[in-house]
């Protein structure tokens, strides 16, 4: 029955990439451009109060888009990891692990031609490929939640870098979003943490 309503939400629920929908509030930060985006994002301590989903990943910006990292939908035990993308009128959504809480995974998307083809990496390991999409291009790394802004949040960004065409550097730039209820904890443009709502 469980797996009956994870596929009714799979098939109902799109994760935009762009910071642009009015049914989300985001919480993050973005580097202008470049060819990739990697790093640690991490779980809540704790199991959060729910009463939509939320999700952490790193991302290229839209209209066509890659996205990484863990979501987690109300009744749910554990957030899980996932790589989504959108490019014209073909979507993909691909759920993999349990991810524990208080623990961070790297995720990352990268251009693997500097210009089309982007490749979804979990720890390390690639999970497909998908295009066309350009290069260069915004690249993003955000906690978000959908609809109901009641739901707790949490969520640690570390070390988070864009590529630029041969190598990776951290974030260097401030373009922190915050939309309320939720907050960002600002360390460095590179390490932030997302909270909301006793989080």
């Amino acid at each position: 029955m469980l797996a009956a309503a994870a596929a009714v939400l799979l098939l109902l629920t799109v994760v935009p990439a762009e910071p642009a929908s009015a049914a989300s509030r985001y919480v993050g930060n973005t580097r202008s451009v470049g060819y990739g985006v990697k790093g640690y994002v991490g779980t809540p301590t704790q199991q959060p109060i729910l009463y939509d989903w939320i999700c952490s990943w790193v991302s290229t910006s839209g209209p066509d888009w890659v996205q990484t990292g863990w979501a987690m939908y109300p009744g749910w035990a554990y957030p899980k990891s996932y790589v989504e993308a959108s490019i014209g009128s073909s979507y993909d959504l691909i759920w993999y692990s349990d991810q524990s809480y208080d623990y961070a995974r790297l995720y990352e998307v990268v251009s693997i031609d500097n210009g089309t083809q982007w490749r979804a990496l979990i720890q390390g390991t690639s999970r497909g490929s998908w295009g066309p999409i350009g290069a260069p291009r915004q690249m993003q790394a955000f906690s978000e939640v959908q609809n109901n802004f009641n739901s707790q949040l949490k969520g640690t960004f570390s070390s988070i870098q864009y590529k630029g065409q041969y190598s990776y550097m951290n974030f260097n730039e401030d373009n922190r979003v915050a939309g309320s209820p939720y907050w960002i904890e600002y360390f460095y443009p590179y390490r932030f943490n997302s909270h909301g709502n006793g989080m």
